[in-house]
């Protein structure tokens, strides 16, 4: 699953040697780090240390259970109130346009399937 949160963007995998844990992947440190403040605050959950794997696909990651997944989730989900998402991550140059990347690459598919 890919996930973009006002507080960043994961990739979240069942863990390659235990389907009981899930890994919540990240391209950078400070998405993770604010998904654990968020699940700290919110929650009063505290997520295991991010693991660096600089070598990997995603730079960083965590591992949790199915269950504390579930609950970050929908913590995530009552966290929407906002009503533009684009308009709600605005702010970081780069982030914003590695984030109008995906969102124009999914329009474009958008087009060409109404088109079709």
């Amino acid at each position: 699953m890919w996930l973009f949160s006002r507080h960043g963007f994961y990739s979240v995998v069942q863990d390659k040697t235990d389907s009981g844990l899930i890994q919540i992947r990240a391209r950078i440190k400070d998405d993770l780090d604010g998904l654990s403040a968020f699940a700290d605050k919110r929650l009063g959950m505290k997520m295991s240390s991010i693991i660096s794997t600089p070598h990997a696909d995603y730079a960083y990651r965590v591992v949790v259970g199915r269950k504390e997944w579930a609950k970050v989730a929908t913590a995530l989900a009552q966290d929407i109130d906002y009503e533009n998402f684009k308009n709600e991550v605005h702010g970081e140059e780069d982030r914003d346009d590695a984030y109008l990347g995906c969102w124009s690459e999914m329009h474009e598919l958008q087009q060409k399937r109404k088109n079709a």
